[in-house]
């Protein structure tokens, strides 16, 4: 599978409903992110700050500390127009490689198709500013003009069968080929392929009805349900069944597409051109120059070929060109002249490829090459064109030779500067307080302090999650976030257990506590008149769920990332911590300091781990590990 540069139709179809969590947020800022990268930073009520970047052809909600450079003119515009106001909308136009984000006074419109380009229109699509001034041979994008989508296409995810059965009887192209120019790309194609159970390599206008019936099953199929996952150079937004490859399932495709494509993107900060040694530059150039000399060295070679080509197949080519023209004069339509090719059993007529009559070029299968004619033009002009190409490659490659010395001298003399850093991931807004995911994937919180429990009670708290609390003074305040999910009894426990070991019943070395839920309604900071709360506190109202006897225990383990070498700690219930770590073990009350405590685990977690996973445990801070430490002190657990 080749690696993916870019993000195609059915990408952006599934990224246009995760970002549907944005709709009704606030732009806060607009930075530039390299020459034509921009991040756009977008205030989720409760969640924090969300960056949506774009860039080469990639849009994503990355969790990477970009370094922004000096604002372009185009980037101080769009912070004019955007800043502070509301996403009304969100979508994807038709099935084609544009977002569309439109605010109550401009729609902003990210172009993800070669040349990729974003354009800011007022709302009736009147262009204020194009990043971008391009034209086509059937639009033009420019300052002052209403804007025009590209030529519209079919969208195959509302196409019915009578329309796919038509699209497929005139399509002489191999099933995985017109798939692909429906906008799905290779890999999606191959995956579509398989899922109906067809053969790739069937022409297209040979299926029968029920097999296209199965292919437009098969589309509905994968534009679904999204599984994301990250294979070894492929995020995709569905698991590609057709693989045999190991894929990470993650959460969404935009942290895929974060995970895959930032690290390559930005190996260092942007500025990391600047920043490489003069050897590095020196090798790069050698690499690309390698590159460019392979390429015209074939380039030359084919149109050589073709060229003579062309001479030594001299009368089947006057043949059919002499004929073809003689056809037209004769007022014979194209169509019927490609029914005569089809029903011919001669040379020449095995030796047409294709005819494409409203750009004046048939192409023929001459030996093993395949030719494109100009039929307006003589077979002369015809091969002479084609050796003008090799020699004009063949110059190219000459300049290329005569640039070699004066760049390597040029970066030679560059003093030697330190390379950058990956950037650095931002830390997720709900990072700042106690943590876990629980078996079935509910997020729970916790506070650290009475100010962080001031914190959450006031910003973190949403209808319909439940608010957990040790029944003993000085306790955490602990929240299950629903998310409009299904409750689970097991998620519940462990909310309850996480609860336990954030209470003062921890650092009192008690065997168990008991612990209360209750719905988020059910909490205020209005006391009784004449009384008064303290920070951190809250009056509670209605009836209570118990959780009895809840142990003093909590896990701490280790999530290996195998493509990437590199270790993650996770904090948790034992059950909790079992499901996402690859190895954990358990503490409990104890006398131990914390720091004395986390190397013992660290050591400990290293005497079970496979050889190949202990390089990127051993790299794991053990001030990480210390945060998952209730009250600074415990030890660890002999049981599960």
């Amino acid at each position: 599978m080749d690696k993916k540069e870019s993000l195609l139709s059915l990408d952006i179809h599934f990224l246009a409903r995760e970002l549907q969590q944005l709709v009704g947020m606030r732009i806060k800022k607009v930075s530039q992110i390299g020459k034509e990268g921009f991040v756009f930073r977008i205030y989720v009520r409760q969640k924090g700050n969300f960056d949506l970047f774009d860039g080469e052809g990639k849009l994503f909600l990355t969790e990477y500390k970009l370094q922004a450079i000096e604002p372009s003119g185009f980037c101080m515009l769009l912070r004019k127009l955007l800043y502070n106001k509301i996403i009304e909308s969100i979508k994807q136009h038709s099935f084609d490689r544009i977002l569309e984000i439109s605010t109550a006074s401009h729609v902003l419109i990210i172009e993800l198709l070669e040349p990729f380009n974003i354009v800011i229109c007022s709302k009736d699509m009147a262009i204020v500013m194009p990043l971008k001034t391009l034209r086509f041979r059937d639009r033009t994008i420019e300052r002052g003009i209403k804007y025009e989508y590209p030529p519209r296409q079919t969208n195959p995810l509302e196409t019915q069968v009578e329309d796919l059965v038509r699209q497929l009887g005139v399509s002489d192209r191999k099933l995985v080929a017109f798939l692909a120019l429906l906008g799905f790309g290779q890999a999606y194609s191959k995956e579509i392929c398989f899922r109906a159970g067809l053969e790739e390599g069937l022409i297209s206008k040979l299926l029968k009805r029920e097999e296209a019936e199965k292919l437009l099953s098969a589309i509905k199929d994968i534009s679904s349900a999204a599984e994301p996952r990250l294979y070894e150079n492929f995020p995709s937004p569905i698991e590609l069944r057709h693989l045999s490859q190991s894929s990470i399932s993650l959460a969404s495709f935009s942290q895929a597409c974060d995970e895959y494509f930032i690290p390559l993107m930005f190996s260092g900060n942007p500025e990391k051109e600047e920043k490489e040694t003069a050897g590095r530059k020196i090798e790069n150039i050698k690499k690309a120059r390698e590159k460019k000399k392979e390429e015209l060295e074939k380039n030359a070679d084919r149109c050589r070929g073709k060229g003579e080509a062309i001479y030594s197949h001299h009368e089947t080519v006057r043949s059919i060109m002499e004929t073809l023209v003689s056809k037209r004069k004769q007022n014979v339509s194209w169509q019927d002249i490609k029914n005569m090719v089809k029903q011919s059993d001669t040379a020449e007529a095995h030796a047409i490829k294709e005819i494409r009559e409203n750009e004046g070029i048939v192409i023929l299968k001459l030996g093993d090459m395949e030719v494109e004619l100009d039929i307006t033009k003589s077979i002369e002009e015809n091969a002479s064109g084609y050796f003008e190409m090799a020699k004009k490659s063949k110059r190219k490659l000459e300049g290329l030779e005569k640039s070699k010395d004066i760049a390597e001298k040029k970066f030679s003399r560059e003093k030697r500067k330190e390379p950058g850093k990956i950037p650095a991931k931002k830390q997720k807004w709900f990072e700042k307080f106690r943590w876990f995911t629980t078996s079935d994937g509910f997020l729970v919180i916790g506070g650290r302090s009475a100010d962080d429990n001031e914190t959450i009670f006031k910003k973190h708290i949403e209808k319909g999650d439940l608010v957990f609390h040790a029944d003993i003074q000085g306790a955490s305040l602990v929240v299950l976030k629903i998310e409009g999910r299904k409750l689970t009894e097991i998620s519940m426990k462990e909310a309850a257990e996480f609860a336990a070991a954030g209470s003062k019943a921890w650092q009192a070395s008690l065997g168990a506590v008991d612990v209360y839920c209750v719905k988020s309604d059910q909490i205020s900071k209005s006391p009784p008149s004449g009384t008064f709360l303290p920070k951190g506190s809250f009056m509670v109202t209605g009836q209570k769920i118990w959780f009895r006897d809840m142990e003093m225990k909590t896990s701490i383990g280790v999530k290996i990332d195998r493509q990437k070498g590199l270790a993650a700690v996770v904090y948790g219930p034992p059950y909790a911590a079992k499901k996402h770590s690859d190895y954990f073990l358990t503490i409990m009350p104890g006398e131990i300091p914390a720091p004395d405590l986390a190397k013992e685990i660290k050591k400990s977690i290293l005497m079970k781990a496979r050889p190949e996973d202990k390089p990127a445990i051993e790299a794991v801070s053990i001030d990480d590990i210390v945060k998952g430490i209730p009250s600074g002190q415990g030890k660890i657990f002999q049981g599960f």
